[in-house]
C-alpha cells in the first residue's frame, strides 16, 4: 500500500470537516484571536491603515494569503462565515501538503513502515490536527506546523540555504521561528562522538535545574506572577508538587543533552548559507520596523520579560500542568519522546550540533503548557524521534496500538457543540473565568493554561491508560539498554546521511 494514501486519508477527512466540521460559536466562528486574523483577511489595507499591535505585525502572512487568494479567484470575504470558509480550505491545503511532504522524508529516512505510521499518527492524527484546527479555524497554527514539516525536509536533506527562506516566510506567520533555525543553520556540523569535559555533563543538569528554580521562586514569591487572559491560577496548595515535578523534568530534559559534546570544539561550515541567512534576517527585521512604525500603534500585547518568566511559571500552575497538555495536544508520541529522550539527543547530536541546539530550545518550550509554542518545532523532534526508533524492533503491533492511542486522546470523535458549546453565544465573553468551566472546557482543557481541575483530572486519567496501553506494547529493549544490538554502536544517520554530505 502507498504511503501517500495516508496524505490522501487526511485530505478527505479534512474535506468532510468543510461541509460538517463543527466551529466555534464565539464570534461567529473567529474565536478570540482569530477576530483579528478574520477581520484582517477581509480586507488587509483597511485593518492596517487603522493601526495594529506590534504583537500582530509577524503574524499576518495567513491573512495576507487568504486575502490575495479571495481577491485573485474574484470572491469577497464580507461575512464571518466565508472568512472561516477560506481559512479551512487555506489550512486544509497545507496540512494535506504536510502530510505529503512527510511521505517523501520517510521514504528519504528509508524508515520501516511501522515506524513511518507513528510518525504520521504523532503529526497528524491528534487533537491539534484533527480537532483543534477544525474547531478554532482562523489561526496562524496550521500554517508554523505546515513550515515546521516543510523545515524538517530541510534539515535531513541539508538544504540550508532553503531552509533559510522557509524561516524568513514563516516568521511572518508565528514568532521564534528565527531563533530556533538560526542554530541549525550556525552549526551544521555533526557532534563529536564523545564530549572531553566530564564536568561538564555532571554538572549542567543542577545548574539549569537551579537556574529554572530560581525563576520560579522570582516569579511567584517576588513578583507575584499570574497567568493573565483567564487561565488557570497557579495553585498554591498543590505548588510544592509542582515545583518538584518541574523541577525532576528539566534535570532529566538537561541531563538528557551531553552539553560537552555540544561545546566541543568545531568550526562553522557553509559560510555563504550562514551569511544568506543573516542577511536574509536583517531584512526581516528592517521589515518589521518599518511596518510598525507605519502600521504599528501602542498597544502592547506581551513584552519579552513577561513571556520568558511565563514560560517557566506556568509550568506548576497545576503539577506536571505542561507534560499533560502536551500529551493531550500532540498525542502519544510526546510520551514515547520523553521515554526514548538519550536516543532522540544521540539522534540530533550525530545529525548537527545546531541539531541538538534545537532539540534543547524545543524542550525548554514545552515547559510552557500553552502547547501552540512548540508547534513549528514539533516536526522536527518527531523526526528524530522515528529516526531514533529505527532498529528498535517497532512491531506491527506496537504501531498500531499508537493509531489506536492517537485517535483517543485526540477527540476528534466528540461533537463540542452538542455538548454545550452553542450555548455559549457569539460573544462578547463577560465573565473570562468561564473558559475553566463547562462547556468551555470541553474545549479548552486540551489547551494548557486553561485546563481546569475537572479537565486536568479527565485528562490525566486518559495519560494514564495510554501510558499502560504503550508500556504493554513497547519494544523488548528500552533506550540505554546495553542487551540492545544497536546501543553499543548507535549512529541512526550513518546510512543515509553520511555518504550524501
Amino acid at each position: 500500500m502507498s504511503r501517500y494514501l495516508w496524505a490522501a486519508a487526511l485530505a478527505v477527512y479534512l474535506l468532510l470537516c468543510v461541509f460538517f466540521g463543527e466551529r466555534l460559536p464565539y464570534n461567529g466562528g473567529l474565536g478570540f484571536d482569530g477576530y483579528f486574523y478574520g477581520t484582517l483577511a477581509q480586507n488587509v489595507p483597511d485593518v492596517l491603515g487603522r493601526g495594529v499591535p506590534d504583537y500582530y505585525l509577524d503574524r499576518i502572512l495567513p491573512s495576507l494569503i487568504v486575502w490575495l487568494s479571495a481577491k485573485a479567484l474574484g470572491t469577497s470575504l464580507t461575512t464571518a462565515g466565508q472568512t472561516v470558509a477560506a481559512f479551512h480550505i487555506y489550512n486544509s491545503l497545507l496540512l494535506t501538503g504536510a502530510a505529503v511532504l512527510w511521505v517523501r522524508l520517510s521514504y528519504r529516512l528509508e524508515l520501516s513502515i511501522e515506524v513511518a505510521i507513528i510518525g504520521a499518527a504523532a503529526l497528524f492524527v491528534n487533537w491539534t490536527v484533527l480537532k483543534q484546527y477544525q474547531y478554532f479555524v482562523v489561526q496562524t497554527d496550521a500554517t508554523a506546523l505546515a513550515a515546521g514539516v516543510l523545515a524538517s525536509v530541510c534539515v535531513i536533506e541539508r538544504r540550508y540555504v532553503l531552509l533559510a527562506f522557509v524561516a524568513v516566510l514563516a516568521s511572518f506567520a508565528f514568532k521564534a521561528i528565527m531563533p530556533l533555525i538560526a542554530p541549525l543553520i550556525l552549526f551544521s556540523m555533526p557532534a563529536p562522538e564523545r564530549g572531553r569535559s566530564s564536568w561538564l555533563k555532571a554538572w549542567c543538569p543542577a545548574v539549569a535545574t537551579a537556574l529554572a528554580l530560581a525563576i520560579l521562586l522570582y516569579a511567584i514569591f517576588w513578583q507575584h506572577f499570574q497567568p493573565g487572559a483567564g487561565a488557570a491560577p497557579v495553585s498554591f496548595q498543590a505548588l510544592p508538587l509542582s515545583i518538584l515535578i518541574t523541577a525532576v523534568y528539566v534535570y532529566y530534559t538537561a541531563q538528557s543533552v551531553d552539553i560537552a559534546r555540544i561545546l566541543a570544539p568545531g568550526r562553522l561550515r557553509g559560510l555563504k548559507t550562514i551569511g544568506a541567512f543573516i542577511l536574509l534576517w536583517g531584512i526581516r527585521t528592517v521589515t518589521l520596523v518599518a511596518m510598525a512604525r507605519v502600521y504599528g500603534n501602542d498597544i502592547e500585547i506581551m513584552d519579552i520579560r513577561t513571556f520568558f518568566i511565563a514560560e517557566v511559571t506556568l509550568s506548576v500552575a497545576k503539577p506536571a500542568v505542561f507534560l499533560i497538555a502536551h500529551v493531550v495536544a500532540f498525542g502519544p508520541a510526546f510520551i514515547i519522546f520523553l521515554w526514548y529522550l538519550k536516543r532522540v539527543a544521540n539522534a540530533a547530536a550525530l545529525h548537527s550540533v545546531g541539531a541538538v541546539l534545537f532539540l534543547a530550545a524545543a524542550l525548554t518550550l514545552s515547559l510552557n503548557p500553552e502547547t501552540r509554542q512548540m508547534t513549528f518545532a514539533y516536526p522536527l523532534v518527531v523526526t528524530f524521534l522515528c529516526v531514533s526508533l529505527q532498529g528498535l524492533g517497532i512491531s506491527r503491533t506496537f504501531a498500531i496500538a499508537f493509531v489506536g492511542c492517537s485517535v483517543l486522546l485526540s477527540r476528534c470523535y466528540l461533537p463540542l457543540n452538542a455538548l454545550g458549546m452553542t450555548a455559549v453565544g457569539p460573544g462578547p465573553l463577560t465573565n473570562i473565568g468561564d473558559l475553566l468551566q463547562f462547556p468551555w472546557q470541553w474545549v479548552f482543557m486540551s489547551i494548557g493554561p486553561w485546563m481546569g481541575w475537572i479537565g486536568y483530572a479527565t485528562n490525566l486519567a486518559m495519560i494514564g491508560l495510554v501510558a499502560i496501553v504503550l508500556y504493554v506494547f513497547r519494544p523488548l529493549a528500552a533506550i540505554g539498554d546495553s542487551s540492545h544490538p544497536l546501543a553499543p554502536n548507535f549512529h541512526p544517520w550513518r546510512s543515509f546521511l553520511v555518504n550524501r554530505r
